[in-house]
């Protein structure tokens, strides 16, 4: 809704976004390898959950900028470029701005936050893809 305001701020949310990548892998495997250390299954799950989460927190501030631009991801070139490269993290990318599109689609008309939960699935998944997966048993969770 403020991309109009501003136009110019998509300089600033993609140079946000390549910071949010930096170090990104090295982080989440600096997660796990402490998890091999310490066997503390719920510090590994928010800290790798808590990476993908602002990782795709900041993606969606350039994202929502640019579809409020139109859509035109030229005006991010470094982004494009990226999305092009075939980083692994590019499909999520596009997953995640599909669900912020239907999210966006029913401004205005939601009903819960349930509507929301697209966005946490995809840092599930991510999760996912470093072996950490979230397991109800009952009333424990591993």
């Amino acid at each position: 809704m403020s991309a109009s305001f501003y136009p110019e701020q998509v300089a600033h949310f993609e140079e946000t976004f390549f910071a949010a990548l930096d170090g990104l892998h090295d982080r989440v495997e600096a997660a796990v390898d402490a998890f091999r250390y310490d066997n503390d299954g719920w510090k590994c799950f928010r800290a790798i959950t808590g990476e993908y989460d602002r990782f795709l927190t900041f993606t969606s501030y350039l994202l929502g900028h640019l579809n409020g631009l139109g859509g035109e991801v030229d005006l991010a070139p470094k982004f494009k470029e990226f999305l092009q490269s075939g980083n692994w993290l590019a499909k999520y990318i596009i997953g995640l701005d599909k669900t912020l599109e239907k999210i966006w689609n029913k401004y205005g008309e939601w009903k819960s936050f349930e509507e929301f939960n697209g966005t946490g699935e995809l840092v599930l998944l991510l999760a996912a893809t470093d072996g950490v997966h979230l397991t109800a048993d009952g009333l424990s969770i591993y």
